[in-house]
C-alpha cells in the first residue's frame, strides 16, 4: 500500500515539533489523533483505487470523501464512547472510596 508511505513520515516531524514547543503531553495527544484518522485516510484510498477506473474522478472523489467523513465519524464515535466509560469507571471509583 504505497499511499500510506508518508504517514509516518509527517507524523514524526508534526511529533517532534509539537513535543518541543507544547510538551509531551501535547505529541502523546497529537500521534493518538493522527492513529485514530489515518483508518479515515485508508478508507479514502482505498474507495479512490476501487473506483477511479470504472467512476472517473470526481463521482470517486465524492464516494471516497463521504465514505471517509462516515469512518472518521464511526470512530470518534467509538472513542468518545470509551473515553464517557473510562471517565464514569473512574468517577465510581472515587465515590465508592
Amino acid at each position: 500500500m504505497r499511499s500510506v508511505r508518508p504517514f509516518p513520515v509527517y507524523a514524526t516531524i508534526l511529533a517532534v515539533f509539537t513535543q518541543r514547543f507544547a510538551g509531551p503531553a501535547a505529541a502523546a495527544n497529537l500521534l493518538r489523533g493522527v492513529v485514530y484518522g489515518i483508518f479515515a485516510a485508508a478508507t479514502f484510498f482505498l474507495v479512490v483505487a476501487a473506483l477511479m477506473e470504472r467512476l472517473g474522478i470526481a463521482p470517486t472523489f465524492l464516494l471516497a470523501c463521504l465514505a471517509a467523513l462516515l469512518v472518521q465519524g464511526a470512530t470518534l464515535r467509538l472513542l468518545r464512547g470509551r473515553r464517557e466509560k473510562t471517565e464514569d469507571a473512574q468517577f465510581n471509583e472515587v465515590v465508592a472510596k
